[in-house]
């Protein structure tokens, strides 16, 4: 029997050390654990707003093209994927949307195409419901698609790839507080600004450094208003950044209200690594500490809040080891591999 073959098509660059990178990856590889033969297509990684336009162009017209040798299609959720969607519909090709966020994040990104906000929102809206199939990686984007849009989207929930996000061996932990840890894309809705004031709060531990690593828009700033406290690390590769990980007291993802649907990969990773996270009071980061008391949440835009969690996390040694425990407990469930037989059934193929 000839092997399937499925496209998937990213139109956002990928950039080393971001987690849609990771993200990506992942997906593509569950597909080729279901039996496909994945033509993967992706515009490069760039900075200028018109060495990105003109590499989704291109995308465009390679995935276009793909379409007619193809028995279905993934594609990753974007405004500009109208013509992908048009095409998949002429060569009656099963395709599938993954949806990681809402039109407005991507204007914040893109800046130059809010004036176009409306089209693209109705651009959006026509890709979804022309789907065979919408997937979402949480509960709170399913909702707000549903009201938005009509359509009733499939969750499939962020994971980590247990063999690279591992604890630290149990002998090799050491008690005192070292540094606590950031690691993403260095954006607005991170939350980032809020962080750095956070480390000059006076509820900050005094011997607890921050270390940051990852790359984006707001890396002049760090670099420029932040404490000497505050390591930049850059982007690390994952291996590198699990070693770090691992060893870290306590991870942080202070995100802003915009980031709400968001299903933070840093948390999850952090979990899987065994490290307690301090995070916002938003999504699915907010149900998974709540829920399983693997961290602590805090209110929005609060600095001397997220301080005095880090604090926490950082001095108490009772409440750290019960946050380890409970992200012990819960690592078993948050693998890629748990999606596997969900993806199997929006792609139409019978589950390995």
């Amino acid at each position: 029997m000839e092997q399937p073959r499925v496209l998937h098509v990213t139109l956002q660059g990928l950039d080393a050390g971001q987690g849609s990178r990771t993200h990506v990856m992942e997906v593509r590889k569950e597909l080729r654990a279901l039996g496909f033969e994945v033509v993967a297509v992706a515009p490069p990684a760039s900075r200028g707003p018109i060495s990105r336009l003109l590499g989704i162009v291109v995308t465009l017209v390679s995935a276009c093209w793909q379409l007619r040798t193809v028995d279905a299609a993934y594609v990753r959720h974007h405004p500009l994927g109208a013509p992908i969607s048009l095409v998949a519909a002429a060569c009656d090709v099963h395709r599938v949307e993954e949806v990681n966020g809402e039109v407005t994040d991507f204007a914040a990104v893109h800046r130059w195409l809010r004036p176009l906000l409306g089209l693209l929102s109705a651009c959006s809206a026509y890709q979804l419901r022309t789907a065979d199939h919408v997937i979402v990686v949480s509960r709170v984007m399913a909702e707000a698609i549903h009201r938005q849009v009509g359509v009733k989207p499939t969750i499939m929930p962020n994971g980590a790839d247990l063999s690279i996000f591992r604890p630290a061996p149990a002998e090799g932990r050491d008690d005192r507080p070292e540094y606590a840890l950031f690691f993403g894309a260095l954006t607005t809705w991170q939350g980032l600004d809020v962080l750095i004031r956070a480390v000059r709060s006076p509820a900050w531990p005094d011997d607890l450094d921050l270390l940051v690593v990852g790359d984006g828009p707001l890396t002049r700033m760090i670099r420029s208003d932040a404490p000497p406290s505050v390591r930049l690390l850059g982007p690390l590769p994952q291996v590198e950044l699990a070693e770090l990980l691992r060893r870290a007291r306590v991870t942080l993802s202070p995100k802003r209200t915009e980031a709400e649907m968001a299903s933070p990969l840093k948390v999850i990773e952090s979990i899987a690594s065994g490290v307690p996270v301090v995070v916002t009071d938003l999504g699915q980061q907010r149900d998974l500490v709540r829920d399983h008391g693997v961290g602590l949440a805090v209110p929005v835009d609060d600095p001397e809040a997220l301080a005095a969690a880090v604090r926490t996390l950082a001095r108490d040694d009772e409440r750290h080891a019960q946050c380890v425990a409970a992200c012990l407990e819960l690592r078993p469930e948050l693998g890629w591999d748990r999606n596997r037989s969900t993806l199997a059934q929006v792609m139409r193929v019978d589950s390995a």
